[in-house]
């Protein structure tokens, strides 16, 4: 899946650039961990994914996106 999006996006920008290229691919869920394929302690800026497409910042937590949005 390939989104091109700016960082200068604010979330609900990103999750909506995400929904679009899944409706397109036929995706019905995302999931985005919070780890590396090395599980490494300190996660380099690469691997920050889910941090910066839910603004989450805790040091735990795996991402899933489907295509309805959820209120908070």
């Amino acid at each position: 899946m390939n989104v091109q999006t700016t960082l200068d996006q604010s979330v609900p920008q990103r999750l909506a650039h995400v929904r679009q290229a899944m409706a397109v691919a036929g995706i019905n869920a995302l999931l985005v961990p919070s780890a590396d394929p090395h599980l490494s302690e300190y996660l380099p800026g690469y691997w920050q994914g889910r941090q910066w497409l839910s603004g989450f910042h805790g040091s735990v937590g795996t991402l899933v996106v489907t295509p309805g949005s959820v209120g908070r």
